[in-house]
């Protein structure tokens, strides 16, 4: 008997090691991103980007448009044979699955990884830097992206408040890679489990237990798989310098990073939502009181500067809420799918 699983992520939570991961096993075939099991969208190098993404943008318009969840499993059993668990991991939208008003053919099992958002934040920017370095075309993207999340009054608040120079494209890198957190507020109303991508990756014991949530405990596991996993590479920490603690990584941020970051938390009302997840971001709090007073202090912009932007995802999150325990109208489907794409075009141009 055939099972199946949907993984949901934002990026920068390991999506490609935990590909890899799962495809070791020989009776699991996990896709990554909008692939149809080509591998063409996950395999391009670094010189192809520009065509990968174009075949990527393709791929998720075909997604969030028109191809349905079991249309795309058939996709993948017809190319990869012989399997007795199908995946995907980082590309099925969660409004293809929580606004579908019929149900499936095939039973899934759906998780969500996250990652703590000092180290997401920081691997975001280093993703970024690296990738449109080499790159104009993918440097001109990651510029409209920036045009496209920034909020004015935070910025011009961070001009008066540290003398933040704009005009710098790392510092214009940072606070995009920060704006991105807002994806956190929408995906924590996702009805599944949320795993930590640092203990997958790092904890053998809570890999099988990520395992058992994605095959419903079906799986047979053996002894060499066991410890190919547990002797699997680590996870790329590209431009970190291998800092290993988010507390270590917070302190070597300067210190409008760290108000940015705490006020974008605070803004988005995101504090629960990690608090929740394991995270315990305190630490940050007390570091940025010790040197610049108060939170309350610290984070002074008037709640009336909290961009329209943002004011939109609030509404976006309620509106998950309704979908989830109504009956899912298309009126209100329509308008998380217009949030769900504008998310997922940003994420696909930075994994």
């Amino acid at each position: 008997m055939k099972n199946y699983f949907v993984i949901f992520s934002y990026g920068r939570t390991a999506t490609q090691w935990i590909t890899k991961a799962l495809n070791m096993h020989s009776d699991i075939y996990c896709s990554h991103g909008p692939d149809y099991g080509d591998g063409k969208s996950a395999s391009a190098s670094e010189e192809d980007e520009r065509e990968r993404l174009d075949l990527i943008q393709k791929r998720m318009n075909k997604f969030t448009k028109s191809m349905d969840l079991d249309e795309y499993f058939d996709r993948i059993e017809t190319i990869q044979k012989g399997k007795s668990f199908y995946g995907n991991i980082h590309g099925i939208l969660p409004q293809r699955v929580f606004t579908r008003l019929r149900p499936f053919k095939r039973k899934y099992n759906f998780i969500n990884v996250v990652r703590h958002p000092v180290k997401r934040v920081e691997s975001m920017k280093n993703r970024l830097l690296h990738v449109s370095s080499g790159s104009e075309f993918l440097k001109q993207q990651y510029e409209n992206m920036f045009l496209f999340e920034k909020d004015t009054k935070m910025m011009h608040r961070l001009v008066e408040k540290f003398d933040v120079d704009f005009s710098k494209y790392d510092n214009r890198i940072f606070f995009l890679a920060v704006q991105l957190l807002e994806a956190d507020l929408v995906e924590s109303s996702l009805p599944v489990p949320h795993l930590q991508m640092e203990r997958i990756t790092a904890d053998i014991e809570y890999f099988l237990y990520f395992l058992k949530k994605i095959t419903g405990g079906k799986l047979k596991l053996s002894d060499s798989y066991i410890r190919d996993v547990a002797l699997f590479g680590k996870v790329d920490e590209r431009g970190s310098n291998m800092i290993n603690s988010s507390f270590d990584q917070f302190e070597q941020w300067e210190e409008w990073k760290k108000w940015l970051f705490l006020k974008t938390i605070d803004k988005l009302k995101l504090f629960k939502v990690y608090d929740n997840y394991g995270y315990d971001l305190s630490y940050c709090i007390n570091s940025v009181s010790k040197s610049s007073g108060s939170l309350s202090q610290l984070t002074d912009v008037n709640d009336d500067s909290v961009s329209t932007g943002k004011r939109n995802n609030n509404v976006i999150n309620a509106l998950y809420c309704l979908l989830s325990f109504f009956k899912r109208p298309k009126a209100l489907g329509g308008l998380f799918l217009k949030a769900m794409k504008r998310r997922r075009f940003l994420s696909s141009l930075v994994n």
